[in-house]
């Protein structure tokens, strides 16, 4: 948001609305990410309980077990599972590119208003 807003000074829009519905959208994609994860997490662990030899908790499984041992355990009993594990771990390596890409885009504009900005005339 700080650098959302540092950018804004030309267009004058209403950050306290745009924060409100970037908070808003936010939360419900993670919702619904929430809801895809524990989906699969809910078939891997029925498909656990018919079997009379598996003795895993799906649901113990956290952080890096999470997604790299069980929801692509998940994936691979759908449908086409090559390319579902494509698409996974596509996304995953885009979270991490883009998290990157505003780590450095936030530190960039923190210096640019701070220091930069304060030399040049308005």
């Amino acid at each position: 948001m700080t650098t959302y807003s540092s950018h804004n000074s030309k267009t004058k829009t209403n950050v306290a609305m745009s924060e409100k519905a970037i908070s808003f959208s936010d939360t419900f994609i993670a919702l619904l990410g929430g809801f895809a994860v524990y989906e699969v997490l809910g078939h891997l662990q029925h498909k656990c309980n018919l079997n009379e030899n598996c003795t895993k908790n799906y649901y113990e499984q956290a952080s890096m077990g999470l997604a790299f041992i069980a929801y692509p355990s998940g994936l691979a009993t759908f449908e086409a599972p090559q390319l579902w594990g494509i698409l996974f771990f596509g996304c995953l390596i885009l979270l991490g590119i883009t998290s990157a890409f505003s780590i450095a885009e936030t530190a960039t504009v923190f210096v640019k208003d701070c220091w930069i900005g304060l030399r040049l005339p308005k």
